[in-house]
């Protein structure tokens, strides 16, 4: 089975558990859905973590326990619930790599460790179809459907 190619307006419709896409200012379509998900995706790379009180630092210690470190900054993928807004059950934000190939191996990584559900990519303006097709393993296509970044959107 092969990659499925969709435009405006199939794009925004159902057949998708999960639609990946790339940072805002990539990505015309990013901006859309992130306004749908009440600027979510934005919103998430100023997010600033809160630091844990002393006194609980000194409780922790006092009891010999550890808390994980989540080391969450703006690089971090981020997954956001989305039934309520679109018809998909999940967005995932992944953040561009330097190289653009990084990006497909680390959409390729979550979408694996998500049990690979059914999904849409919204491809960056860096990411052409032929790139995307060619890195995606061909074994691994059935459910897997993209939109190029220069597919016209209507704003």
């Amino acid at each position: 089975m092969s990659l499925k190619k969709l435009a405006n307006p199939g794009a925004f419709g159902q057949g998708a558990d999960l639609w990946v896409v790339p940072d805002p200012q990539k990505s015309p379509w990013t901006r859309k859905i992130d306004w749908y998900l009440n600027l979510q995706i934005r919103r998430a790379k100023n997010h600033q973590p809160q630091k844990i009180s002393t006194q609980l630092e000194e409780i922790l210690q006092a009891n010999e326990l550890n808390l994980p470190d989540f080391n969450i900054n703006g690089n971090t993928p981020l997954l956001v619930n989305s039934h309520n807004h679109l018809p998909t059950r999940s967005v995932l934000h992944v953040p561009m790599t330097k190289k653009v190939e990084d990006w497909v191996s680390e959409c390729h990584k979550i979408w694996r460790q998500l049990s690979e559900p059914t999904v849409r990519f919204f491809l960056p303006e860096e990411i052409s179809e032929d790139i995307f097709e060619n890195q995606w393993p061909k074994d691994q296509q059935a459910g897997v459907s993209f939109v190029p970044s220069h597919s016209p959107l209507e704003e």
